[in-house]
C-alpha cells in the first residue's frame, strides 16, 4: 500500500457543523474506496496566500492515509466537484531507506 498526504481547504463561510460534515465525507470517501486513514489534523482557519474566488480564508485539513495506486483516481473527481472544497492536493509520500529497514 502507498502512503499519501492530502491537504484540503474548505470554504470557511459554511457553518462549523457543515465543516465537520465535509471532513467526515472526505474520510468516508477514502475508506469507501479501500483506503485507511492514519491521521487527521484539523489545522483550522488560516488566511490564504492569495484569494481563491472571493475567499481570503480557508479551513485547512491535513490527512495521512494509505491506499492502493488507483485510490487517488477514484476519489479525486469527487473532491473536484464539491463546491465547499476550494482546493485540494494529494501527494504520494516517499518511503525512505531508514523507514524501510525499520519496518522489516
Amino acid at each position: 500500500m502507498n502512503k499519501y498526504e492530502g491537504m484540503f481547504i474548505i470554504n470557511p463561510q459554511i457553518s462549523d457543523d457543515e465543516i465537520v460534515g465535509e471532513v467526515t465525507a472526505i474520510q468516508e470517501e477514502i475508506t469507501k474506496n479501500g483506503g485507511v486513514i492514519l491521521q487527521v489534523d484539523k489545522i483550522g482557519k488560516q488566511q490564504l496566500a492569495y484569494p481563491i474566488g472571493k475567499a481570503k480564508e480557508g479551513y485547512y485539513v491535513l490527512l495521512l492515509f494509505e491506499g492502493e495506486g488507483d485510490l487517488i483516481s477514484r476519489v479525486l473527481p469527487k473532491y473536484r466537484i464539491n463546491e465547499n472544497i476550494i482546493r485540494n492536493m494529494i501527494l504520494k509520500k516517499k518511503v525512505t531507506s531508514a523507514a524501510k529497514t525499520a519496518s522489516k
